[in-house]
This record gives structure tokens, C-alpha cells and sequence, in this order.
């Protein structure tokens, strides 16, 4: 053998080499390399869920808004009718004050013209006994009157 190679070792270290890349690629290269397929798998699960529930969350926020306007535009209907009612409840009530302003206007009116007769009746009564009076007074000032002129008439026939 020239240069003093031994093929047969040769051989060996390769087949030892082969051997050992063999076992380390069964040992070590593949477990790791499934591994990590693995966990790429779990986190590519994980970010479809992710976008499934993104997905889902937007859909339900669209359904809420859409609820949220159906029921914002159902309070504006019910606000405009509750404000409707409470006009015409405000219009009976001002025309149920106006109907008894106007009872009590008219009932004053009469209880003022049934006072007003009263004291015109009372004026007419006063009236009517001071002219009594008036009169009686004359009648008794012209009885003084008679009884003077008599008495004056007397002493002039005495005389």
C-alpha cells in the first residue's frame, strides 16, 4: 500500500459516520423536526381561531349596531308618540282650565248681579223708609206748623 492507506478503515469511519448521522438523524433531527412542525400546526390553529373569533366578534358587533339603530329609531318613534300624548293631555288640561275659568267667570257674574239686585232692593227699601221718615217729619213739622199758625191765630183773636 503505497502512501501507507488502508481503505478498509476508511470504510469503517465512513460506515461509523454514516452510522452515526443515521442515528442522530432518527434520534434527534426528526423528533425536533416534528416538533416543530407541531408547534407551528398549534399556533396556526390558534392564529384561524384567533381570526374566527375576530370574524365572529365583528359580526356580532355589525347585529348589535343594526340592533342598537332599530332600537334607537323604535325610542324616537315612542318619544314622538309620548310627546304626542302628552300635547293633547296638556290641550284637555288647558281647555278643562279655560271651561272652568269660564264656570267660574259666569258664576261670579251671577252671584255679582244677584248681589247687585240685593243691594238695589236694600237701596230701594232705605229709600224708600227715609222718605217714610221724611215724610212722618214734615207731617209732624206741618202739625207744629198748623199748631203755630193756630196758636198764633189765637192770640191774635185774643188780643
Amino acid at each position: 500500500m503505497p502512501l501507507n492507506i488502508d481503505f478498509q478503515q476508511i470504510f469503517l469511519h465512513l460506515f461509523n459516520f454514516v452510522l452515526l448521522g443515521g442515528g442522530l438523524y432518527l434520534l434527534l433531527y426528526k423528533p425536533v423536526v416534528e416538533f416543530m412542525d407541531k408547534r407551528q400546526a398549534y399556533y396556526e390553529s390558534l392564529e384561524s381561531d384567533k381570526k374566527q373569533a375576530l370574524q365572529q366578534a365583528q359580526e356580532k358587533e355589525e347585529l348589535y349596531t343594526k340592533k342598537l339603530d332599530e332600537f334607537d329609531q323604535d325610542m324616537a318613534a315612542h318619544k314622538a308618540e309620548a310627546i304626542k300624548e302628552c300635547e293633547k293631555l296638556v290641550n284637555a288640561r288647558i281647555e278643562s282650565a279655560k271651561e272652568q275659568a269660564d264656570k267660574i267667570v259666569k258664576d261670579a257674574q251671577v252671584k255679582a248681579e244677584i248681589h247687585r239686585d240685593k243691594m238695589v232692593e236694600q237701596a230701594k227699601e232705605e229709600i224708600t223708609d227715609l222718605a217714610l221718615s221724611t215724610a212722618k217729619k214734615m207731617m209732624e213739622q206741618e202739625d207744629m206748623y198748623s199748631q203755630f199758625v193756630k196758636a198764633a191765630n189765637e192770640g191774635e183773636q185774643d188780643e
